[in-house]
């Protein structure tokens, strides 16, 4: 027989266990005793189930009415990149997953790589061109940053808007989230009121 035997538990309900052991004389014998119920048998609540693991693996875990259901998820080996596809044969759709590379490098959804800032917190990169910029014009970010410790880097474009090439020299101060003060001069005869279009580069904070 087997080594250990007990009844078919119950919830609620003791279980009796029968025990070999030997007596004073060596002789094999078996007693019974009663082990008291324990907690009824329930599920944690993070228990992944068999219905849950079949919405996962068919990727419709949490669809909504206008989500289409993904079909697989591997890795793209020509732009190294996780992708996955979703739709249907007819319709198939592809999607670079958030993650990284094989080096560690963070991606965008496009499959680009995140660049680094060094810095204490989220910082933001705002790119555009100010136009028709005089000396001594106040330049307004397109998006106001959360403090004044904002970095900037300022180009002048040529032609100038008169049409002629004098190189002009640009620089700036003032800043703050909100703006800066921008300030022109040519290397050559053109007056520094002659106005002219500037690119800016400005990365700050944003929380």
């Amino acid at each position: 027989m087997a080594f250990l035997k007990q009844t078919d538990p119950v919830a609620g309900q003791p279980v009796t266990v029968t025990i070999p052991y030997l007596d004073q004389t060596g002789t094999l014998q078996f007693g019974q005793i009663k082990v008291p119920p324990g907690k009824d048998a329930t599920l944690p609540d993070n228990l992944l189930t068999t219905d849950a693991i079949q919405n996962y693996v068919l990727g419709n875990l949490g669809q909504g009415a206008n989500d289409q259901q993904a079909v697989g998820v591997h890795w793209n080996g020509e732009n190294d990149t996780p992708e996955m596809v979703y739709g249907n044969l007819k319709d198939q759709k592809y999607s670079n997953l958030l993650g990284s590379n094989q080096n560690g490098l963070y991606l965008t959804n496009f499959g680009n790589v995140v660049p680094e800032i060094q810095a204490g917190k989220r910082q933001m990169i705002q790119r555009f061109t100010a136009t028709n910029v005089k000396d001594g014009d106040i330049i307004t970010f397109p998006q106001a940053f959360t403090d004044d410790n904002v970095s900037l880097m300022v180009f002048p474009k040529l032609p100038n808007a008169n049409g002629n090439w004098d190189f002009p020299i640009c620089g700036y101060g003032g800043v703050s989230r909100y703006n800066f003060g921008c300030s022109r001069a040519y290397l050559g005869s053109t007056p520094k009121t002659e106005p002219g279009d500037i690119s800016v580069i400005a990365i700050g904070g944003i929380g």
